[in-house]
This record gives C-alpha cells, structure tokens and sequence, in this order.
C-alpha cells in the first residue's frame, strides 16, 4: 500500500525516514521562544545553556545564558517536518548543507 503525503511518498510497508540533529539559527534572545514552540510539535529540542555570574548595576548577578546564543538544536526529518521547523515564530534559518540538491548532514 503507497501512502503519498504533500511532501513525501513512502511504502506503508517501511519504516518512515529517520529523523536527524539539525542546527536552527534563531533570531536574538529568541531559543527560549524556539524551544517552547518545537517542543508542543513533538520535535525534540537541544539548547545547552552555561551557568555564569555578571556584573549588572554594580552588582554580581547570576544569569543563565545559551551556550551558543542565537542557536540550539533540533531533531526532525526533511522534508516531512521542515515547514514546520522553518516558520516557526523567532526562527531565522535552518542550517544546512546542499550538495546538487540533496540534503547533507555534515
């Protein structure tokens, strides 16, 4: 039995495509943001943060920032769930590379 989708055509009989790490490249301050909306989505979300002491008005405060602002990390298959990654609220871009048209993790 063939299952066609708007995206992609699969046999019912495998198994659907695996889902793969990608790195999204967020607008400022937004991860949290990201994070949050990908997580209702099912999509599993990977934003490493860093525990660290700053000085605000004179004063040490403890704040706790991403480890690589403006990106985190998400597991989600192309092109099933792309769309749904890509227009994300405070998603800027996915980050990938394209090789005469294929998609490639690197």
């Amino acid at each position: 039995m063939e299952i066609n989708s708007i995206n992609q055509s699969y046999n019912s009989d495998r198994t659907p495509p695996a889902r793969h790490w990608y790195t999204i490249y967020t607008k400022p301050h937004a991860e949290d943001l990201v994070q949050e909306q990908q997580e209702k989505k099912d999509i599993s979300v990977f934003l490493p943060k860093i525990s660290e002491f700053r000085f605000r008005k004179q004063k040490l405060r403890h704040c706790i920032q991403p480890l690589f602002p403006n990106y985190l990390f998400a597991r989600f298959t192309i092109p099933d769930e792309y769309c749904h990654v890509k227009w994300t609220k405070g998603v800027r871009r996915i980050v990938t590379f394209e090789i005469d048209g294929l998609w490639t993790e690197k």
